[in-house]
């Protein structure tokens, strides 16, 4: 996941990634840039119950811009300069977000021949 989410920190101005999984748990933070702590699932309840339907959002802040994907694993939420052009954002998300898949278990065993 971390190998993914840096193509994100290289677009100049991405100030934080976090990815929330549709049961409402941080599966991924990265929001050093910001110097906040870490987000709990508690700190994020009511963001979470707003965007649950939304396939995609480009919200607009005086000090920041968030865009909010929705991804395999739940939500992806950018966090970035308002500067920041959109496009490449987007662009960038298009590339990553099909490549985010749950970890499936890897079978052991003669069973892993039979599927």
């Amino acid at each position: 996941m971390k190998s993914l989410i840096d193509d994100l920190f290289s677009i100049a101005g991405v100030l934080g990634v976090l990815v929330v999984s549709s049961e409402r748990s941080v599966v991924f933070q990265d929001l050093a840039r910001l110097e906040l702590d870490d987000f709990k699932e508690a700190d994020l309840e009511m963001p979470l119950l707003l965007f649950d339907r939304v396939e995609e959002a480009d919200l607009l802040f005086e000090c920041y811009r968030i865009y909010i994907r929705k991804c395999p694993l739940g939500l992806l939420w950018v966090i970035m300069q308002p500067s920041v052009s959109a496009a490449m954002i987007r662009l960038q998300c298009d590339i990553i977000v099909p490549k985010m898949k749950q970890q499936k278990p890897v079978k052991r065993g003669i069973g892993r021949f039979f599927m």
